[in-house]
């Protein structure tokens, strides 16, 4: 799946989104691109960051 890296107007990181939420952003100029490789954009507006639960399960068989 592909993602892409989002960081806000302060250049902190934030959850990845997908594409097409991307291409929204940039094309309502809510956003920019801030590197190509990995592709990362950057917001233009503030944003205060919510950090989400991530779980990380293990399999003992594996």
């Amino acid at each position: 799946m592909n993602t892409v890296l989002v960081l806000s107007s302060t250049k902190e990181q934030l959850m990845p989104t997908r594409p097409a939420r991307a291409r929204r952003l940039l094309r309502d100029k809510k956003a920019a691109v801030y590197r190509v490789d990995p592709f990362t954009i950057i917001l233009k507006y503030p944003v205060e960051p919510a950090p989400q639960s991530v779980e990380t399960k293990l399999d003992p068989d594996s």
